[in-house]
């Protein structure tokens, strides 16, 4: 498991809602992070939410992704970040857990679960079924090279 008081985490707001990354920024602290490794920031305009993580990072982006109701299909794996970073979209742009297209947030009347089951906060092992590996020995599936002229 996860110490969730030790992971670094980045929250940006692409939403255009002023403090929007603070709100969240006390949320994962609600949920047992540690303030001061949660930095705040702004991001360009952006219209769905998404969760950036580096390879050494996996399991503090599920961390992170489950305390704030993010699901799997939203985390990206990219080595182009050095910290868990969640980018806050246009699609959350109040509550404290992500609704996605079948979730609910508190409110009036709400308790704030779920409407449906936690999302999962697995992380992707393998490539996604549309990355179909082609085999160098099946001469139909390859590309024409032609040889060069020297």
């Amino acid at each position: 498991p996860v110490d969730k008081a030790a992971v670094r985490a980045m929250i940006r707001n692409g939403t255009g809602v002023a403090g929007r990354a603070a709100v969240i920024k006390n949320a994962l602290q609600g949920a047992g992070f540690t303030g001061s490794l949660l930095a705040v920031g702004n991001a360009p305009p952006t219209t769905a939410t998404a969760l950036y993580y580096p390879s050494t990072r996996a399991d503090s982006a599920a961390a992170v992704a489950a305390a704030l109701g993010i699901p799997s299909t939203a985390m990206h794996r990219s080595d182009s970040y050095s910290e868990v970073t969640v980018v806050i979209g246009a699609d959350w742009t109040s509550a404290t857990t992500y609704r996605g297209s079948n979730r609910t947030t508190a409110g009036a009347g709400s308790s704030g679960a779920p409407t449906s089951a936690a999302p999962s906060t697995a992380v992707a092992s393998s490539p996604p079924s549309s990355s179909l590996l082609i085999h160098g020995d099946n001469a139909k599936a390859c590309m024409y090279v032609p040889s060069p002229e020297w």
